[in-house]
């Protein structure tokens, strides 16, 4: 089974591949907007199993409670059981070894020291079962976290970067174009590699120049000014 994070970071990638393909929108902005509602559903599916976790280890600190209080109640009535027995048990000074009263003595004894035993590997048990649930719970928190986190990173960093990369593939190949104009023939310059390498980086530059990435940033700055009080309702409902 995949971890809690791998979980969370596979909804932001299964919404930014659906984004994609929606029509209208572009392809960089709509994985953009995929990956945010795909962080945004991969937070709460992950927050509602930390809680169940959570909840199932209350649980069973709730049974390890009801436990303590009844071996406490049973522990008062083999007290006085044993005091009685080792009253009756005195009569053994008395020639009577053999009898019922000293048989009922040892056996309220062995009875005891079997249920304290019975009692605490039982207690173990479910101290182990609480710690492996609260361990779920936690892991599942913080990947509830993680995966909201990686949606708002993803929402900015796909439409960004595949415009960084389209503008610099743009201007390498306008480059080798460019070159290849004054060359006879259809063969490029062995340094074609080169001139579409700074044709590249001359495309990068001039996309932000051209303030594209800065109206990028800005459109994404109002979004999550919108968008950050329904992620802070998210990380309140996903607290265990």
């Amino acid at each position: 089974m995949a971890s809690p994070n791998a979980q969370g970071l596979g909804y932001v990638g299964a919404g930014a591949a659906i984004g994609s393909i929606i029509p209208g929108v572009g392809t960089a902005v709509g994985a953009g907007i995929g990956a945010a509602i795909g962080g945004i559903a991969g937070s709460i599916g992950l927050g509602k199993k930390a809680k169940k976790s959570a909840k199932k280890a209350r649980q069973v600190q709730q049974e390890r409670e009801q436990n303590a209080q009844n071996a406490t109640y049973l522990q008062m009535i083999r007290q006085a059981r044993l005091a009685r027995s080792g009253s009756l048990a005195a009569s053994t000074a008395y020639g009577l070894a053999s009898s019922s009263l000293a048989t009922s003595a040892l056996s309220s004894i062995g009875s005891q020291s079997q249920y304290s035993v019975q009692y605490t590997a039982n207690d173990q048990r479910l101290v182990q079962l609480y710690n492996r649930y609260m361990k779920k719970a936690g892991d599942y928190a913080k990947a509830a976290q993680t995966t909201l986190a990686a949606g708002q990173l993803a929402s900015l960093a796909i439409p960004l970067g595949a415009g960084i990369i389209g503008a610099g593939m743009a201007g390498g190949s306008s480059a080798i174009a460019a070159t290849a104009v004054g060359e006879a023939g259809p063969t490029l310059p062995t340094s074609s590699i080169s001139t579409y390498l700074s044709g590249f980086g001359s495309g990068v530059g001039e996309y932000f120049s051209s303030g594209a990435a800065t109206d990028l940033l800005k459109t994404w700055g109002a979004a999550s000014t919108f968008m950050q009080p329904i992620y802070t309702g998210i990380s309140q409902y996903n607290q265990i």
